[in-house]
């Protein structure tokens, strides 16, 4: 009898722990999936950055 009792909350604690660590899952998820959008966008910019200087430098070529 004794076990029993000891076995219920600990069940119960260990459910609660569990869907805790599902909500952490999904929130390390939603981290990383805003961290790669920041870096898309980050690289994307970074990129017409590069494009704008490669044709103004054309364009500076073109016009010497």
């Amino acid at each position: 009898m004794p076990d029993q009792t000891l076995l219920h909350p600990l069940q119960i604690l260990r459910r609660q722990l569990q869907l805790r660590l599902r909500g952490w899952q999904c929130a390390g998820c939603l981290i990383w999936l805003g961290a790669i959008f920041c870096l898309l966008a980050w690289w994307e910019k970074f990129f017409q950055l590069t494009e704008r200087q490669a044709l103004l430098s054309v364009a500076a070529v073109s016009v010497v």
